[in-house]
């Protein structure tokens, strides 16, 4: 359970009286029993609940960084902004699968061309889930993926050669119609929704230091113009070199 003062990340200023108030709650009801298929199971959810009162900006995929919503530059967020999440996670040895749904409502205002001193509010909704699955193909038990991993033998600790996961995601995102019907996005710079696939993989030399690789495409639900062209999807590679301790 926690408060926030709803400005974002790294914002020393409170500008305003509004806070956010966040509740995250996660069960592992059949954990202490010894059935191996039920023991795995994790399933929870979260809420959140806070007024917002700044400018509302276009949204970015998290993978390749392109704005697939354009949104107006008079549009402003002027009220309640509710999130609901539902969460499960399962694993059995070296498997486990893994899903998200989220729901977002938020209070909009578009300033009427001509006058200054009216606008226009609605409220805007958001959905996406996604489903993945991952093989610890070295054999690993996945149950360490929600802390630090194990590894059975780091590389080139004898015939060690680390550890390595293979995954796949599906990932789907979309907004309420009424966002283009009320003029907050721009409907041919915009995409009411798309779909996500992506594989990848993890390579854990040791515990501590960590190699990823993962291809992902992105279909939209309507073509849009993205850099002066119109595309129906966008693909791409991703990696990462990591260490910590």
């Amino acid at each position: 359970l926690g408060a926030f003062n709803g400005n974002g990340r790294n914002q020393a200023s409170d500008a305003n009286d509004d806070k956010d108030i966040a509740a995250r709650l996660v069960l592992t009801p059949f954990k202490p029993l010894d059935d191996p298929w039920l023991k795995g199971l994790r399933v929870g959810g979260a809420i959140t609940y806070g007024s917002e009162k700044q400018a509302f900006g276009s949204l970015s995929d998290p993978n390749s960084g392109g704005t697939f919503l354009t949104v107006t530059g008079s549009d402003r967020a002027r009220g309640d902004r509710n999130r609901l999440n539902v969460e499960a996670a399962w694993t059995k040895g070296p498997f486990k699968i893994q899903g998200e749904a989220n729901w977002m409502d938020v209070r909009l205002a578009r300033f009427v061309a001509g006058l200054p001193n009216s606008t226009f509010e609605d409220d805007a909704d958001f959905t996406s889930y996604y489903v993945e699955g991952l093989w610890v193909a070295t054999g690993e038990d996945a149950s360490d993926t929600y802390g630090r991993r194990k590894v059975a033998k780091s590389f080139l600790e004898g015939d060690g050669c680390g550890r390595i996961e293979l995954g796949l995601r599906f990932a789907r995102f979309w907004v309420d119609d009424s966002i283009f019907d009320n003029g907050f996005a721009n409907a041919s710079r915009s995409t009411p929704g798309y779909d996500s696939y992506t594989v990848g993989g993890n390579w854990w030399l040791n515990p501590y230091v960590r190699f990823s690789i993962n291809y992902f495409r992105n279909e939209f639900w309507q073509p849009f113009e993205v850099s002066g062209r119109v595309e129906d999807h966008e693909q791409g590679i991703l990696t990462r070199f990591q260490i910590d301790f």
